[in-house]
């Protein structure tokens, strides 16, 4: 079976920081598993694209020639100096930051990555920890987030399909600046392909697995671009509130995101039950997220949402 690109490269730049001296294209092809078996045109692609993104990537691939080679036979290596980053150092705050970092990938793909990282920058930063006033929470399916950081990084046009607030699915094609975390939800801003302008969308209403099309690279970053005022405007808009009443020691998620409220307690409400407000601004998946919940959650407020709730219960069960 062919190695995935990612191996490759990764393999690509284990050989290529080995190296003692600059191998050649020949010597590269020989050592590094993922080009056997190519033809040599394959092989020829394969090897400039690694190169391109290994450099985007920011490793500084240097190129030169070993005395006994005829002059005009190029090598490739990647010089450790050129590598290898300065010990970190870590304020106490700056450690706890990496931390939260972790817990809130603990269930995405980059688990192992933020965990080793964690470990590895915890041997350089100041040990204790801060309190901070936040917990962040990483809710959108890593199927979903995962291509848009690619897209974003790689400055790849991305393709999804999209449920507006008013449940209405269209196709979009976005130039992706940036990525944002705010009230709890994830966004992407960038340029709307078809629409020519800026949008933002919502991460948690992609009802598909996104996909980048065109080469890497294609789009360039608006002149100017301020994207934290744009995310500080997205920040500024209201959000509606519910009111939930929550059975002990059950949905997590919704206490973190709660806030207390003086809202009058129900008649006949156990009293171990916590009364909690919830922000937020996209309706459908609020509605689906307590109806997942069922007899774990009672909706007190607004009357709207809870009939919703209702409605998308009773459909369950039809």
């Amino acid at each position: 079976m062919a190695a995935r690109k990612s191996e490759r490269q990764m393999n690509l730049t284990i050989v290529l920081l080995a190296a003692r001296g600059y191998l050649t294209r020949h010597q590269i092809r020989r050592r590094v598993e993922g080009y056997a078996g190519l033809s040599d045109s394959a092989f020829e692609r394969a090897f400039e694209r690694d190169k391109d993104d290994l450099r985007r990537y920011g490793m500084e691939i240097s190129t030169g020639q070993n005395a006994e080679w005829a002059a005009d036979e190029i090598g490739y290596r990647i010089l450790r100096s050129e590598f290898e980053l300065p010990p970190v150092h870590l304020t106490a705050e700056e450690a706890a930051v990496v931390g939260l970092a972790s817990r809130a990938w603990a269930a995405h793909d980059l688990a192992g990555s933020t965990a080793n990282a964690v470990r590895k920058l915890s041997l350089d930063s100041e040990a204790g920890s801060a309190d901070l006033p936040w917990d962040p929470v990483v809710t959108v399916p890593e199927h979903v987030f995962t291509p848009f950081m690619e897209a974003v990084n790689t400055r790849t046009r991305i393709r999804f399909d999209y449920r507006n607030s008013r449940g209405e699915v269209s196709r979009r094609v976005l130039e992706p600046w940036g990525l944002s975390q705010t009230k709890g939800s994830w966004y992407v801003t960038g340029r709307d392909v078809d629409r020519d302008g800026r949008r933002t969308f919502k991460l948690d209403r992609v009802i598909d697995t996104p996909r980048t099309t065109g080469a890497a690279g294609s789009f360039d970053l608006p002149p100017g671009l301020d994207l934290a005022a744009i995310w500080a405007e997205l920040a500024d808009q209201p959000a509606r509130s519910a009111v939930l009443a929550l059975r002990p020691g059950t949905e997590a998620v919704l206490r973190r995101r709660g806030i207390d409220t003086d809202h009058p307690r129900p008649d006949g409400l156990p009293e171990d039950w916590t009364l909690l407000e919830v922000p937020y601004s996209y309706e459908p998946g609020l509605i689906g997220e307590l109806a997942a919940a069922a007899d774990n959650v009672l909706v007190l407020a607004p009357a709207d949402l809870r009939e919703r709730v209702l409605e998308r219960l009773t459909g369950v069960t039809r």
